[in-house]
């Protein structure tokens, strides 16, 4: 299973959080599967490549192309390959560049965001993290409902309730 990576050096962001955080629990539950991790490297203005044709040429032709003999593909943001070379997988976390106007952005970023719909179009499988996100992507990408698989979100172990009394009282 081939995972593109390309946020796993970006802790800062909800999708480098997201990746670091299923690539631990991944190595936890399937010792079966073999993953191979995929990145093109630091990559500057990681988060619209219209503007960026490094991350774009990653995206959409490097990364499939490394998948080609591999069994399955998953992208964990929202950016599939339009021309998938295996069955892929995408995490779509939310559609905000497509519901608020306020996110669209630039005519690039609109570019970009249309790009990327398609694509997910052509998964073979959406894992989203609730069931409104699951509902705008059926609205909005007209993706049908039995391909979206929620699997929502928990919390890291930093943010469990402190429960010893030396740390309390500091």
């Amino acid at each position: 299973i081939g995972i593109n990576t390309l946020f796993l050096e970006r802790p800062e962001t909800g999708s480098g959080q997201y990746t670091r955080h299923l690539l631990e629990a991944l190595a936890k539950v399937d010792p079966t599967n073999e993953y191979l991790l995929f990145s093109p490297g630091p990559i500057s203005n990681i988060q619209y490549p219209i503007s960026n044709p490094a991350k774009l040429c990653f995206e959409q032709i490097s990364f499939p192309v490394a998948c080609r003999h591999l069994d399955l593909a998953h992208v964990p943001y929202f950016a599939s390959p339009l021309f998938p070379t295996v069955p892929t997988v995408v995490t779509i976390h939310d559609l905000i560049p497509l519901i608020l106007p306020v996110y669209r952005g630039s005519l690039l970023v609109r570019l970009y965001t249309r790009l990327v719909a398609a694509a997910a179009r052509k998964a073979q499988a959406v894992i989203t993290v609730s069931q409104a996100s699951q509902r705008d992507i059926v609205h909005h990408l007209h993706i049908p409902p039995e391909r979206i698989h929620v699997t929502c979100e928990a919390a890291g172990e930093a943010f469990r309730p402190v429960e010893d009394e030396a740390q309390l009282a500091a």
